[in-house]
Order: structure tokens, then sequence, then C-alpha cells
């Protein structure tokens, strides 16, 4: 642990610098989105990433992962506020946008519509259940070429322990493949401190030299029929939990935004 935090000390400067560089990379590739040729866009979005520090690691070939996620649902845990630029670039991927990107602060706005606009990926824009539902009734008419990346825990875990799944980002009657996702930095950093501003987590994880993404697919889990959609939606998080050492707790997202709140308005820690 000391090492780790002299480590973080040392790294300080060096962090900075390369804060900076990152940042005035974000805004060239953001510029590159109005001029690339459409056919260029993909490889950009790589180099993109790698210029972040981002490196993705699968335990699996893409091809086969390819072949296994197809016309499925994956369900992955939620580590950082960078979970969406990797999930742009994974095999087959659609992504649900829910809150506009417009109601995001200045850079993250750049950031993402710069990794939006070069990855192709196909969006799901879902502002309500309705928007949902019709988007599930076209995919089942052609499921094949289309993977829905889901996060439903809504919001960050700390790696230290799954919240509870939300069943209504798994049912759909759709097969589901068990994403385990784990993020480390090589320096020890806190990836979400909870107190913390999204554009101070950005700035905090955009310092370090590397951000290494662990990402282990694992085998279809299919709703049984005498199984209601909530069992269905704690086996998938504990097959999660599993692969990733971690309790399956039955902690949702509002009890942590409660919890923040209560950090905030001065109250003690619950342990």
């Amino acid at each position: 642990m000391e090492k780790k935090s002299a480590l973080r000390h040392a790294y300080l400067l060096a962090g900075i610098l390369l804060l900076l560089f990152r940042v005035a990379s974000i805004f060239a590739f953001y510029g590159l989105t109005f001029v690339a040729p459409e056919s260029h866009k993909k490889k950009l979005y790589q180099l993109l990433i790698r210029s972040l520090g981002i490196r993705i690691h699968l335990n699996a070939p893409a091809e086969e992962i390819k072949k296994h996620t197809d016309g499925c649902v994956v369900a992955t845990n939620h580590v950082s506020i960078m979970d969406t630029l990797i999930s742009l670039g994974l095999p087959n991927a659609t992504i649900m946008i829910g809150n506009p990107i417009s109601q995001l602060n200045f850079f993250n706005r750049i950031l993402y519509t710069a990794a939006l606009n070069l990855s192709q990926v196909k969006q799901w824009h879902v502002l309500e259940r309705r928007d949902l539902v019709k988007r599930i009734q076209e995919w089942r008419q052609n499921q094949s070429g289309t993977t829905l990346y889901t996060t439903p825990e809504m919001t960050i875990s700390n790696q230290r322990g799954l919240f509870k799944f939300n069943s209504a980002f798994l049912s759909f009657d759709l097969p589901v493949v068990p994403l385990a996702t784990h993020i480390d930095t090589n320096i020890g950093l806190n990836v979400n401190p909870i107190n913390s501003s999204n554009l101070a987590i950005i700035a905090r994880l955009l310092m370090a030299p590397k951000i290494i993404f662990k990402l282990h697919y694992l085998d279809r889990e299919v709703k049984l029929a005498d199984e209601s959609k909530d069992q269905f939606a704690q086996r998938v998080q504990q097959a999660v939990a599993r692969q990733l050492r971690v309790p399956a707790t039955t902690w949702t997202a509002a009890d942590k935004h409660a919890y923040r709140k209560e950090l905030q308005g001065g109250g003690k820690a619950r342990k």
C-alpha cells in the first residue's frame, strides 16, 4: 500500500503532462469527426482509445465473441465513467443512450461525441419505455448482427461488490451473456471516488499511465419458464460476481445515491 502511494506521488508531474497531452488529443480527434472520410473513422476511434491509454484485454478472440454474443443482451458490471467508450469498440456492439449527450459537461460532451461519431456504433436513443419497446420489437425481427450492451447496476460500483442488477435491462426474452469487467490503472488509483464530479474523475483517469480493462465473457443465460424476472437478473448478477470473486449485494443504485447525499450532508458513513 505504501509503495503504491509513493508511486502515485512520484507520478504526479508526469500525470499532469499526460493529462494535457490527452486533452489536446481529444479535441484533435473531435475536429477529425467533421473532416475524416467515413472509411477511416473506425481506425481513428481505435487511435483515440489508444491515445487515452486505454487497453482492452478480452478472454477470447474477437470473432469468437462476435458469434457468442450475436443477437444477445450483454450484461456487464459498471466499473468506470469510461465504460461506454470501450463498449463502442466491442464486436457487434449496440448501445442505449438515455440522457442526451448535450446534458454532459463541456469536456465530456466533446469526448463522447468524438468517440460515438468515430466508432460508427449503432445507437438506440431511448428516452421513454415505449422507445425501448419499439427497438426490441424491431430487433426481434432481425437479431443477427446486433449485440445490446447494458449495465444493469445502473451506477458505478467500486469492484468490491456488485449492486443489484435491474431486471428491466434483462427482461427482453432474449439470451443474456454475463460480462465480468475489471479495471486497473497499475498505480492503485481509485477510479471512481464517491464524492467527486464526473469531470474530476475523468481527469484522474487521463493522468494514469494506462487504463486496463479486462473483459471476461461468460456462458449464455436464458430465463427459465418458472423463473421471475428478478430471479433471472439475480442469477446473471451472481454469475458476474463469481467470476470477479466479489459479493453480489442487494444494494441498489438508489441506495448509493442516498448514501452519497448523506455523506455530502455531513452524515457519518455507515459501516
